[in-house]
């Protein structure tokens, strides 16, 4: 070996910051925390054509972050290993902490647009079984059947107005998505606090709800075809 092997496993990390050097690829992990999906899936909730999806999905499978399987002649990505999801964390909590941009927007888009509050996993749990608490799942349904909070409702935002009768308009309702940085649960809860619904946001999403090794309910083991 004419490298140092600090320099070669080295050159081998940088394949890893590489494969993360793309905001499409962050997305990517990002939607695969949620459960696997097709190409035309990743396609379209990261909307990106389909050539520009496979060739990221190609970076990241290059770097061993994703990996596939087959189901007839559709191919399905998942995150490689749970510690992507951490990994993937890590990079945002650090561009939180370092980056003022980050800060800035977190503050005024996340942390409280029109009063919104949220609510911490450790809370939801010593609120769970409540009468007075309706959990509702915002994401794709594809999503909420992969995996979600035990109990929650699944009411994807673009259906939110037309089933606003399915939530319960006594007690509060808690809203929760992808994670910490995903919009879908923040318009959710601002478009029910101007209904005069008493609502907050789970502070963080279903991958990390899942990662802390808390109950998780499905009605598939992959995504629907």
């Amino acid at each position: 070996m004419s490298q140092s092997p600090k320099r070669f496993l080295f050159k081998h990390f940088a394949r890893i910051g590489a494969a993360l050097g793309h905001s499409a690829r962050l997305e990517i992990l990002d939607l695969l925390a949620q459960g696997e999906k097709a190409v035309e899936t990743l396609a379209r909730d990261a909307r990106l054509t389909l050539k520009n999806t496979s060739a990221h999905l190609r970076r990241l499978r290059e770097a061993a972050l994703v990996t596939t399987r087959r189901d007839g002649t559709r191919v399905y990505y998942r995150l490689a290993d749970p510690a992507v999801y951490d990994l993937l964390s890590l990079v945002q909590d650090t561009g939180r902490r370092q980056l003022a941009e980050v800060r800035e927007l977190v503050r005024d888009y996340f942390a409280a647009p029109s009063g919104l509050e949220n609510v911490s996993i450790d809370e939801l749990l010593s609120k769970l079984g409540e009468d007075s608490v309706t959990l509702i799942d915002v994401r794709p349904e594809d999503e909420y059947r992969q995996g979600h909070i035990p109990g929650a409702i699944s009411i994807p935002l673009a259906q939110l107005d037309e089933r606003l009768d399915q939530i319960p308009r006594r007690g509060e309702v808690v809203a929760y998505c992808r994670g910490a940085y995903c919009v879908l649960a923040v318009e959710a809860s601002v478009r029910l606090g101007r209904l005069g619904f008493r609502v907050r946001r789970l502070a963080d999403g279903m991958p990390a709800w899942a990662r802390r090794g808390l109950p998780v309910a499905a009605e598939t083991t992959g995504e629907a075809a």
